[in-house]
């Protein structure tokens, strides 16, 4: 009994890092002819709370309109999402909540996103706008929780959140604050700065992967009903 509840939890924890892949994909798919795209960034930062630790951004876009880092979300057992006292909350086709509810305040995970890149590229010395808001305030850097299920709806389209379908009209929205050469610039220094694979905590950076893990769920399901026998 133990082995098989480990083994449903596995495949549970397996199944969204398939989502997730899923979900980037749709975005990336959006956004590649945007501007210059960087996949799964992973830098350093120093976050609301103080503390010093990777800042991982799903995707960023650095186009003459600015700055887009994208916090890619596809719940595919939720049918509804909005943003709830901080927090990103999912609910059934019932309009019950259901357990996708994200455990973090995603406001601060997205405000996380735009400050950990702010700061890099002024201590590598790109010079900043810095609105009357302080730490938050450049007016080029833009983040978002995007939605990649397109059978989910957005109860709340606040700034912050959107669907991938609206990717491409939001850019648009914006005026050009860049040049081409602003672009290979904020580029490189992104790059530069990635943390090596050994420093990253998540299992989805380790190259190939996801590719490794297709066979799994196949292989998972053969020892789970093994293990029921046992």
């Amino acid at each position: 009994m133990y082995c098989s509840l480990n083994l449903i939890k596995l495949r549970e924890q397996y199944n969204k890092i398939k989502s997730g892949d899923l979900g980037e994909k749709k975005v990336l798919n959006e956004v590649k002819t945007l501007g210059s795209v960087i996949h799964n960034s992973n830098i350093s930062n120093k976050y609301l709370n103080g503390k010093i630790g990777n800042n991982q951004q799903d995707i960023v876009l650095i186009s003459k309109r600015g700055l887009f880092i994208f916090e890619v979300k596809n719940w595919i057992s939720s049918s509804s999402l909005e943003i709830k006292d901080g927090y990103l909350v999912g609910y059934n086709k019932d309009g019950e909540e259901n357990n996708s509810s994200y455990p973090h305040k995603i406001v601060d995970q997205v405000l996380d996103h735009k400050n950990a890149i702010l700061d890099l590229l002024i201590k590598n010395g790109f010079k900043a706008y810095k609105s009357s808001e302080g730490r938050d305030g450049d007016s080029r850097i833009h983040s978002f929780v995007t939605n990649a299920n397109e059978n989910c709806e957005l109860s709340d389209h606040g700034a912050t959140i959107l669907d991938v379908k609206d990717i491409n009209s939001k850019i648009s929205s914006y005026p050009v604050v860049f040049s081409s050469e602003d672009v290979e610039k904020i580029r490189a220094i992104i790059e530069k700065n990635q943390l090596n694979e050994k420093e990253r905590k998540h299992l989805i950076f380790s190259g190939d992967f996801l590719d490794k893990m297709k066979n799994y769920d196949f292989y998972l399901q053969v020892i789970n009903e093994l293990a029921k026998k046992v």
